[in-house]
């Protein structure tokens, strides 16, 4: 939202006929709010800060920060930074509490893996991310069941005519780029029909 303050804009009613980008996930019923312009993370900070003492893996990385500060990480305000980010103990249920917020609640508007994954990178880092995300929103009900496939339907498949003798049809597959032995073993497919 901090974004968009500094432009002018306006906002244009789209009737859902009209306007076939839209989802189920993202339609409002209303007029639009911008309620959430500042979410609070006071608790989720000092959750984050109470694991560094115990986690194993925090203490490693606060010991690099300590050892080399700057280099990739370093501490700010209590809390160990890798890259100007916030890193979060993996394996832990803050993880879970982000992606929930940047993806499930009305804020997040349940986008996609990359737009939920650039929006939390901004501020969060934790070992395998975006796989981390990437199997959140793909295992998440509401979004494989609403959201619409972006891919052309299938055709019917349309066979090719069986021959009636040997050598009636002939054909070529430019695959390249095999490994040699691959592309021998083609070529004798090719030759023995």
């Amino acid at each position: 939202m901090t974004k968009l303050i500094g432009y002018d804009y306006e906002i244009t009613y789209k009737p859902g006929r009209d306007n076939n980008a839209t989802d189920a996930l993202s339609r409002v019923l209303g007029s639009p709010s911008f309620n959430t312009l500042f979410i609070s993370h006071t608790l989720l900070w000092d959750t984050i800060k109470t694991e560094a003492c115990t986690n194993p893996y925090m203490m490693t990385i606060s010991d690099k920060a300590i050892a080399n500060p700057g280099v990739p990480y370093n501490w700010r305000n209590g809390l160990v930074c890798y890259k100007n980010r916030v890193v979060v103990p993996p394996h832990s249920n803050i993880i879970t509490q982000l992606l929930h917020e940047f993806h499930d609640s009305p804020s997040g508007g349940h986008s996609g893996v990359l737009r939920t994954y650039k929006r939390l990178a901004q501020q969060f880092y934790w070992p395998s991310m975006f796989h981390t995300v990437k199997i959140y929103v793909a295992s998440y009900e509401v979004c494989q069941r609403t959201k619409n496939d972006t891919m052309s339907p299938t055709r019917l498949l349309q066979p090719f005519p069986v021959p009636c003798q040997v050598w009636d049809d002939i054909t070529m597959d430019f695959i390249d780029g095999l490994p040699l032995h691959l592309a021998k073993l083609q070529f004798l497919l090719l030759l023995t029909g």
